[in-house]
């Protein structure tokens, strides 16, 4: 069978640092909520096959209504997320029968602003290595302080990169290191490229945008109505 490229939206955060009675990839952006707009970007790339969303339990209808107001005819399940990232993400593995050399692309909702370029080299990074991550060029200095808050550390911050999501990797790499990490009892892990890396696996950089925010903080939601604004024009 030949090789399918599915995206796994991750929706299971509850958005506390929102300060909202609902979660933030429900808030709406120019009208349109955060979630549609990101699941739109899928539904339209003509390389994606299809779409697992990974939603907190009680919001799973919601969802299943967006699919049907805005026919998102890709999405393929709606599964519940767990009490961390990492069992959310693995929870979508198993949402879908893929194959071993099926490309799997995580995907936080509330990231938005993405585009079919970085949708389109992630798929090619993956091809070429087996795994890639979105990353930014880090404008800010950073410093790694200790525990009584003085620096230890200023590294050049010339190589350092902020990885954002998409992520993707072969299904069957993914999920080995999903599988490493749950007998080594790690559940905390933020992001899936940590996994990977942690077994070795050579990830490949994408270059990302400065656009493609992750939707955390109410000023968040005023700039992406700018970009959104934007993008219009």
């Amino acid at each position: 069978m030949s090789q399918k490229n599915y995206a796994v939206i991750l929706a299971g955060g509850i958005g506390s640092r929102m300060g909202v009675d609902i979660p933030k990839q429900f808030l709406t952006i120019d009208k349109l909520p955060i979630i549609v707009r990101t699941l739109n970007v899928f539904q339209n790339h003509n390389k994606i096959d299809g779409i697992i969303v990974v939603v907190y339990p009680e919001y799973i209808d919601r969802v299943k209504n967006y699919r049907d107001e805005y026919n998102l005819t890709k999405i393929l399940n709606i599964v519940a997320g767990g009490e961390t990232r990492q069992i959310s993400s693995y929870n979508g593995l198993g949402a879908w029968n893929f194959e071993n050399d099926d490309i799997i692309i995580f995907h936080d909702a509330v990231r938005p602003f993405l585009t079919d370029k970085i949708i389109s080299d992630c798929i090619s990074g993956v091809i070429e290595i087996g795994a890639a991550v979105v990353c930014v060029k880090t404008t800010d200095t950073i410093v790694e302080s200790s525990n009584n808050g003085t620096i230890v550390s200023m590294p050049d911050r010339t190589n350092l990169r902020n990885a954002q999501t998409p992520q993707a990797f072969r299904y069957k790499h993914i999920l080995d290191a999903h599988e490493n990490a749950k007998k080594k009892n790690c559940i905390q892990a933020t992001d899936d490229v940590r996994l990977m890396f942690n077994l070795g696996h050579p990830v490949k950089i994408v270059e990302g945008s400065y656009e493609n925010i992750k939707i955390t903080n109410p000023e968040d939601i005023i700039l992406s109505e700018a970009i959104a604004k934007s993008a219009k024009k």
